[in-house]
């Protein structure tokens, strides 16, 4: 399957570090172990990302190397957006313009309506009156200390509003 639409992310056989407010587990339907790491910000949502059965295994035989491994993640400081990010549950953490998802009428309350996992990432779905979109998680690589780099921008182009402002980037599928 190229894509499947998901409106919810189950984690099976799941396994919770109360420590550092983070879960690993298994999801059947992406086929793939995640870790979900809780953010305590204004909202608690929590932000995922893509793990190996090898490293889910790693944590419970040896839980300082996979916190070592994994910190970045787990400390949540500006450089948890990694290549293992794969997406949230809230669209802070997606590549637009605050509040981007509000640039045009929503057929619902909330234009936020789940994911499209595409090629190992959550996109998140805005579904707006006048078309669907898919918009990616903020990955960003450093590259050195002034330059950035944002990997998922590659398969997306700029969404603008109609006064040709930039509002986010979306998957160009």
């Amino acid at each position: 399957m190229e894509y499947q639409i998901i409106n919810k992310i189950i984690i099976a056989d799941k396994i919770m570090d109360k420590d550092k407010f983070f879960s690993i587990g298994y999801n059947h339907e992406m086929n793939i172990y995640i870790m979900a790491v809780e953010v305590t910000w204004i909202a608690w949502y929590q932000r995922y990302y893509a793990i190996t059965q090898e490293d889910y295994m790693l944590y419970q035989t040896d839980r300082e190397r996979y916190y070592s491994k994994y910190s970045k993640e787990i400390e949540q400081k500006q450089a948890c957006f990694t290549e293992r990010f794969i997406g949230a549950g809230a669209l802070r953490d997606y590549d637009g313009a605050k509040g981007f998802q509000r640039t045009y009428e929503s057929s619902d309350i909330n234009p936020f309506s789940g994911y499209l996992y595409y090629h190992g990432i959550l996109y998140a779905r805005i579904l707006w009156k006048l078309k669907e979109i898919y918009v990616p998680p903020v990955q960003v690589v450093n590259v050195d200390k002034e330059e950035q780099y944002f990997p998922l921008r590659k398969f997306c182009k700029l969404e603008k509003d109609e006064n040709g402002i930039p509002i986010c980037y979306r998957l160009d599928i």
